[in-house]
């Protein structure tokens, strides 16, 4: 690694001052990726300190040569905030954090330099007057009197001030002269109007509050909000990946061969598990319209998958209508997808409003599909509305829908001991099939059960 020799002019009165000498044993064994390494320092010959050598420049000159993405800010902003991070769990606070102070080496790793003005926290209570940059100085460093003592908050308010300046290309407070610029960063609050992203945004109302209580606390919990930051981005670009994917398969959902569009239709339900895809929904809904697929009860069963929880009430649109299929097998399979897509969510009085129509149908099967939909959704929730929409059905013509409508409140109210739903069963108990009777009693069995 290349290194150079920086020759410091300092006057004698300084050679023994705690700044520079006191202090620089600590400075030497700060040891960090992200730290600028002090080598060596001495008076003799004469005054010198011997720093890691960076030759990509410093931040300001990356800044004024062009604006930096988010990307490119938030990897910057991550190797200063652990830089900081280590330092404070050292023991020292820098209070001088800003573009020149920060260098990049061969590999544009950022680290940060200049520890001149920096302080162990154990002797900030001794420390008086004004240090550091006036663009970055936090409120404390300008008024003590009223916002206190310099900590490490102090470093929080200037990481914010970092921030800020690489996302919008400006700092947060701006002037024309010092007691202007100071009037700002007392009484005004940054403008975060050209900042999209509203949790880069929250980040940075926390590194820029004014009162230091209210400000975040350590930089570790910066780290942990810029993690999960991370992991957003991350999903992001991954569902954008899985999407693309979903496109290219779904023309296979029409293949000759059954195999094929099972194969496909299960990479997509792997693939969307999860993600809302609306567009994939409209791709089923044409298909089934245009009879593009036979695997009925394979579709219900994927989209069941898919939006497992979500309670979309546009999956009714392409699930309602399988509910009336001529095949027991695809109603069952809509049924079952209609239970896992409400169960849950909250959007349930939706759903109950949908199929109540399905109820009235003169189709017995259509209708029983429907009661069986309500009993999936409502599963031990021992909800009085879906009781209201069932009460109907007990004097159904059809003595199938009848068993049906009893087994649903039984499995609705189980356990709940349920008064009103045990006086909606005994018209059913005394039914004219034995297998409502027994439907009935077996109903009312559940709802007694604990």
């Amino acid at each position: 690694m290349l290194y150079v020799l920086y020759y410091v002019k300092i006057y004698i009165s300084l050679l023994s001052n705690f700044t520079f000498f006191g202090i620089g044993k600590y400075f030497i064994k700060l040891n960090h990726k992200n730290i600028v390494k002090l080598i060596d320092y001495d008076k003799e010959p004469v005054p010198f300190i011997v720093m890691e050598y960076c030759k990509n420049g410093n931040l300001r000159n990356l800044l004024l040569k062009k604006k930096l993405s988010t990307n490119e800010a938030l990897r910057i902003f991550k190797g200063v905030v652990e830089a900081i991070d280590y330092a404070h769990r050292m023991g020292v606070i820098h209070r001088d954090i800003k573009p020149e102070n920060i260098l990049f080496d061969d590999d544009w790793t950022p680290k940060l330099s200049d520890w001149g003005i920096a302080k162990l926290m154990q002797s900030i209570s001794t420390v008086s007057g004004y240090s550091g940059t006036p663009r970055y100085s936090a409120p404390e460093q300008i008024y003590p009197r009223k916002y206190g003592k310099v900590d490490q908050r102090t470093d929080v308010w200037q990481l914010g001030c970092l921030l800020y300046e690489m996302l919008t290309g400006s700092p947060p407070f701006r002037a024309n002269d010092m007691g202007e610029l100071i009037m700002k960063i007392i009484n005004e609050e940054p403008n975060f109007t050209q900042i999209n992203d509203s949790k880069l945004v929250e980040l940075l109302k926390k590194c820029l509050t004014k009162e230091k209580k209210m400000r975040i606390s350590n930089t570790s919990d910066i780290l942990i909000i810029l993690t999960e930051y991370e992991g957003t981005i991350i999903d992001k670009v991954a569902v954008r990946r899985k999407h693309a994917i979903i496109k290219v398969l779904r023309p296979l959902l029409n293949h000759s061969s059954q195999v094929v569009r099972r194969i496909a239709l299960a990479l997509i339900t792997e693939l969307s598990e999860g993600h809302i895809n609306k567009d994939l929904l409209t791709f089923f809904e044409t298909a089934l319209k245009h009879n593009l697929t036979n695997d009925k009860k394979e579709l219900a069963r994927a989209i069941g998958r898919i939006f497992k929880n979500k309670g979309n009430k546009e999956v009714l649109t392409v699930l309602i209508p399988l509910i009336k299929d001529s095949d027991s097998d695809v109603r069952e399979a809509a049924v079952r997808a209609i239970g896992d897509v409400f169960r849950g969510s909250d959007r349930e009085m939706e759903m109950l409003g949908a199929l109540n129509v399905f109820l009235k149908n003169s189709d017995s099967d259509v209708r029983e599909a429907a009661v069986r939909a309500i009993g999936e959704v409502f599963k031990g929730s021992g909800s009085k509305k879906a009781l209201t929409v069932l009460v109907p059905l007990i004097r159904d013509q059809s003595w199938e829908i009848r068993k049906v409508a009893a087994n649903t409140i039984g499995e609705v109210f189980r356990g709940s001991s349920s008064r009103e739903a045990l006086n909606v069963l005994k018209p059913l108990i005394k039914d004219s099939s034995r297998y409502v009777r027994k439907a009935a009693r077996e109903a009312v069995k559940k709802i007694r059960s604990s």
